[in-house]
């Protein structure tokens, strides 16, 4: 893999991080409710995930993916639960006193898993590692030096990405009445993702 491939690779992965999508719904939501740590942990699940996903693409780890496909029923009913969850407690602040102490209240760990959960069960990340990536990729023998270039360009291309959307979310913070209006919208935009993940569950079930 030469340094114009990493170049393009970097391009290529910062472009689908900032679609718009629930992982970036989720990173903004967070920041908002509860402050940029919250924000740069879900930032950090969905970096991960992302690298799972890469190290899937390329090594083809059949037993992740067997367990995956095996438990992917759960995945997604932790990932509606998530959504609601965040949803319910968006639609719940109200004031700026609110927003402090639900920050006090807000769990590190919960927003990385949030991130990791959303990202894994993504269909736009499962279509750009599994199906996009391997072709760009070619069939050309990934060594160590160009594994790590790899993984150090997925995670520097992702999180640069999302941190922009915590940053530009803690600037809204500034603006009390533009935060209130996004509480409400991020609010409905996270059920309705839940909604989402529902009907293509039971979908799933009846195909």
């Amino acid at each position: 893999m030469t340094f114009s491939d990493g170049i393009g690779l970097f391009l290529m992965l910062a472009a689908m991080a900032a679609l718009p999508s629930i992982s970036v719904m989720l990173v903004v939501s967070r920041t908002l409710s509860g402050g940029v740590k919250q924000g740069t942990m879900v930032s950090l699940g969905i970096v991960l995930a992302d690298l799972l996903y890469l190290l899937l693409a390329i090594f083809g780890l059949t037993f992740v993916a067997i367990w995956l496909e095996q438990y992917w029923w759960l995945l997604q009913i932790m990932a509606i639960m998530i959504l609601i969850l965040f949803s319910y407690q968006l639609w719940q602040t109200r004031q700026s006193n609110t927003v402090i102490a639900t920050r006090k209240e807000c769990n590190t760990w919960a927003s990385f898993l949030a991130g990791f959960t959303l990202t894994i069960v993504d269909t736009k990340a499962i279509m750009f590692y599994l199906g996009i990536l391997p072709i760009y990729l070619g069939s050309s023998d990934i060594t160590l030096s160009s594994l790590l270039m790899l993984l150090i360009t997925t995670a520097i291309a992702v999180a640069s990405v999302k941190l922009v959307y915590v940053f530009l979310a803690k600037h809204v913070q500034q603006h009390i009445a533009v935060l209130q209006k996004s509480y409400r919208i991020m609010s409905v935009i996270l059920f309705l993702a839940a909604l989402w993940l529902i009907v293509n569950m039971a979908l799933s079930k009846i195909n």
